[in-house]
């Protein structure tokens, strides 16, 4: 996502957790990123793990950016 937003954050946390059990359930994310010694935090929910985690990424991006 770095590569594509052209953004040089550090990513501090990436957490995943299931929010029930069995293959049906949704995942959430939660990344915290540095920005010039700020943090910012960002969540995501998806039945993806990896769609979560993207989510919550951009979530902090648009955090960052005042979107």
């Amino acid at each position: 996502i770095n590569d594509a937003t052209g953004a040089g954050y550090t990513l501090k946390l990436h957490e995943v957790v299931a929010l029930g059990e069995g293959k049906e359930t949704i995942g959430k994310a939660r990344v915290v990123v540095s920005v010039n010694g700020k943090l910012f935090q960002g969540e995501g929910l998806s039945f993806d793990t990896h769609e979560a985690s993207a989510r919550a990424y951009l979530d902090a991006l648009s955090k960052v950016t005042g979107s």
